[in-house]
């Protein structure tokens, strides 16, 4: 490291008064001035500061997750690579014994993939999936709102119902959905007739969505069952007011 030495103040000022009070003597002849190393006693080294200019390491973190949630790579036997809360990047966890598709309890209890209650359904194992490729048969590959990841639906395990009967328990309304030959329970959304919608289940109970608007169910076999005779347009087994 080179140290800077700049003229120092105090030398400068040492010198000017030595010159002053050597101008005159007593008897009016001139002395020389007196250049003595008294001057050098007031004069410090100033030291320049140096300034650490090493670039910053901006070099960005390692997002790489260290396993694959899909595939199921990148873990030990007996392990399952999995989210654990609001994690966004999957780790290695140890895996439980429960299958996909099964009833479940606590974060490790499944083998592979994730224990979550879907649609109110109750806690089952449900596998990660990026597209509908990665599930078994016709099943969808679900996008879970507040979360970075997608999860196979499980086909078996919804309550079937009856549109027009309305017939689910619990706060649900019945509802039809993708892959399903009949409509299931859900519970109910709280959206009124007229209301846009962007899912099945976003609607109030007797309601269902239809062209992202949701319509009032009604039984296209009856006697102006919309009122003002407005059209009951069938759908499937029941119909809907098309206000």
């Amino acid at each position: 490291m080179i140290l800077a030495r700049s003229a120092s103040p105090l030398r400068a000022l040492a010198t000017a008064a030595l010159l002053l009070t050597g101008a005159c003597g007593d008897d009016g002849a001139t002395t020389p001035a007196d250049t003595s190393t008294a001057a050098d006693a007031d004069v410090t080294d100033d030291t320049a500061a140096v300034e650490d200019t090493t670039p910053a390491d901006t070099t960005p973190a390692d997002t790489t997750p260290a396993c694959n949630p899909i595939l199921q790579t990148g873990c030990e036997d007996g392990q399952n690579c999995t989210f654990s809360g609001d994690a966004t990047v999957p780790a290695c966890a140890a895996g439980g014994t429960v299958a996909y598709g099964e009833e479940c309890s606590g974060a490790n209890g499944c083998a592979l993939g994730v224990c979550m209650s879907l649609n109110d359904t109750g806690y089952r194992c449900y596998k990660f999936c990026q597209t509908i490729a990665h599930c078994d048969g016709d099943a969808q590959c679900l996008s879970l709102t507040g979360t970075v990841y997608k999860v196979c639906e499980i086909g078996d395990i919804y309550t079937h119902c009856d549109l027009l009967l309305q017939d689910c328990d619990g706060g649900k309304g019945c509802y039809p959905i993708a892959n399903q030959a009949q409509p299931v329970c859900l519970p109910a959304g709280a959206e009124a007739a007229g209301d846009p919608c962007t899912d099945a289940a976003a609607c109030a109970k007797g309601n269902i969505c239809i062209n992202q608007r949701c319509k009032r169910v009604c039984d296209p076999n009856a006697s102006d069952p919309c009122g003002n005779f407005t059209p009951c347009s069938s759908y499937g087994t029941a119909g809907y007011c098309d206000e």
